[in-house]
């Protein structure tokens, strides 16, 4: 192998674990949904919602539309709860993050039974998004959390304003109670946009609202 090679090998060795970096981080939320999802939300698990299901009134209200940097937006009946980028990962990884990352947002929104998180991430001019990579990733830190039992998944390809991803459903029990999960991932350049919603089995109203906020989804 040439040294010209070697160097390219490197910085592909860099780039791809840069990447697991960020979707590490951004899937110490993800994951959190599934039994704790943000301290602003009141630490509600999976297995200790109050309501027996989520109220169909939160569908007839009206609905507001969230505009978030780079040309995503989507409507939800709750307000969207800024979250910060976890902490608890290394200086290291926090390094990497700030040369790689030109920006990142993070929103959380709790509705009923219904848990969802948002995220928005434009990456240096250098690296082109991976919707596909982030999905790998984000099965592969769900399917291994300790709490989740009988993880199953599927992805659909998806195209929103020319922009491509994947729709990723999932199925899994944590703490005795079936979870469903309903998520988009889309990519365009640097760009990567990713929501992922949960909510009980047996709650067909928060399975309405999560179709309904999926289906708002637009990029302009």
């Amino acid at each position: 192998m040439t040294e010209e090679n070697e160097d390219k090998e490197k910085d592909l060795v860099k780039e791809s674990s840069f990447k697991k970096v960020v979707f590490y981080a951004v899937l110490f939320i993800i994951v959190g949904i599934g039994g704790v999802v943000g301290k602003d939300l009141g630490k509600a698990t999976v297995a200790k919602f109050t309501e027996p299901k989520t109220s169909s009134e939160i569908i007839k209200k009206e609905w507001q539309r969230y505009t978030l940097k780079n040309g995503f937006s989507l409507t939800a009946p709750e307000p969207l709860v800024s979250q910060q980028m976890p902490t608890n990962i290394s200086e290291k990884e926090k390094q990497l993050i700030e040369q790689k990352v030109k920006d990142f947002e993070s929103y959380t929104c709790k509705i009923g039974n219904l848990a969802c998180i948002v995220t928005v991430i434009k990456y240096a001019d250098d690296i082109l998004a991976s919707p596909e990579g982030a999905v790998d990733e984000m099965i592969s830190k769900l399917s291994q959390e300790k709490r989740t039992k009988d993880f199953k998944y599927k992805t659909i390809p998806l195209t929103i304003s020319n922009s491509k991803g994947l729709i990723v459903l999932t199925t899994y029990r944590m703490l005795g109670r079936k979870v469903i999960g309903k998520g988009v991932v889309l990519g365009d350049g640097p760009n990567l946009w990713t929501i992922y919603i949960v909510y009980p089995e047996l709650d067909k109203n928060a399975k309405i609202i999560a179709t309904k906020i999926i289906d708002s989804i637009q990029i302009n």
